[in-house]
């Protein structure tokens, strides 16, 4: 069973891969002719927004990234929580032109952590085309390992003072595509959230959100529901895995206050998701997803630097019973360009 798993998860890499270079080559041929000095530079727009005149960058992020799932009964009541053992991880990104790469890694791994909250395996990466209305990016994230508790929080103070119980055997992964349509040409995402234009003047605009997928929660050995919650989700009580192709649909807002080279952004859209699952019955569910994130930069030519927080909210429906995925990520990031 382990040797399928493995082969299971490759080939989900290999996919991916796949389709990512097949979508980087297509739009390449798009917007390219021949020669790579056909692709047109960023150029200076009047008024509300200023490219950057820079073919390349490189950026870091440092992620603070606690994503969690909430399981809820059919009272409406959350019983318990599962975390990552995720104290901090390191995003590389890199741009041309168009083109975004970004991989993450956790770096804050620790034995002494480990023993208390378990071990998670943690893997992210993302490719992505960004223009001024249109970004599309192709997504795989993989997480497996987690602990449990009954504290009301979302995110853990991971003290040491005590052992948590854990699921080894609970795994999570995602693979897919987000795409937002911008409907005002005077309002750059990109100023506000990549920080690879600058926005001059505070504008805002709607967009549209897309965001089809294919996700999996499974678990091992280790049961979803430990014994002593049982009573609560007799519906998940027998859980194993759930795979779930969905079509998730958002109408939002963003909006920037901009103050010389300081941009204050915020964005928020809301909406239905359309979900076929399977491994726990065929079901199909339109569940309600959201998202929100934040961001304070400041942004000059050749340098930029800026916070941001970002929310989601999804939901996983059996019967009356939810696996809610909360989604909660604080970045930190320094970038050049040239």
């Amino acid at each position: 069973m382990k040797n399928e798993a493995h082969i299971t998860i490759h080939q989900y890499y290999q996919r991916f891969a796949l389709v990512v270079v097949l979508l980087f080559i297509t739009v390449s041929k798009a917007n390219c002719t021949v020669t790579p000095d056909s692709c047109p530079k960023p150029s200076v727009v009047a008024g509300n927004i200023t490219g950057v005149g820079s073919d390349y960058s490189f950026s870091a992020d440092y992620k603070i990234n606690m994503h969690n799932f909430s399981l809820i009964n059919a009272s409406a009541i959350r019983q318990f929580s599962y975390y990552p053992n995720l104290r901090g991880a390191v995003t590389f990104g890199a741009r041309y032109k168009i083109f975004r790469l970004f991989y993450t890694v956790d770096v804050m791994a620790n034995q002494n952590y480990n023993e208390c909250f378990g071990t998670t395996g943690f893997n992210d990466i993302e490719f992505g085309i960004k223009t001024r209305i249109f970004w599309l990016t192709a997504y795989f994230s993989r997480c497996k390992g987690f602990y449990y508790s009954d504290e009301s929080r979302w995110y853990p103070d991971f003290s040491t003072d005590s052992v948590y119980g854990q699921n080894p055997d609970l795994l999570t992964f995602e693979l897919g595509f987000r795409a937002n349509i911008i409907f005002n040409p005077r309002y750059s995402m990109e100023a506000a959230f990549e920080y690879s234009e600058i926005q001059n003047q505070s504008a805002g605009a709607f967009f549209l959100s897309l965001n089809p997928g294919y996700r999996r929660i499974s678990t091992g050995e280790t049961p979803l529901i430990p014994l002593s919650y049982e009573n609560y989700f007799p519906e998940l009580s027998d859980f194993e895995k759930v795979s779930t192709l969905s079509m998730g649909l958002g109408l939002g807002y963003g909006y920037s206050i901009v103050v010389g080279p300081v941009n204050f952004a915020n964005a928020i859209s809301a909406g239905p998701c359309f979900q076929v699952s399977s491994g726990h019955g065929l079901r199909f569910r339109i569940p309600f997803d959201m998202n929100a994130r934040s961001s304070l930069s400041v942004n000059f030519k050749n340098f930029y630097t800026g916070v941001g927080a970002s929310l989601g909210i999804y939901n996983h429906k059996f019967s009356d019973e939810i696996i809610r995925k909360n989604i909660l990520v604080f970045t930190f990031r320094v970038g050049i360009r040239f």
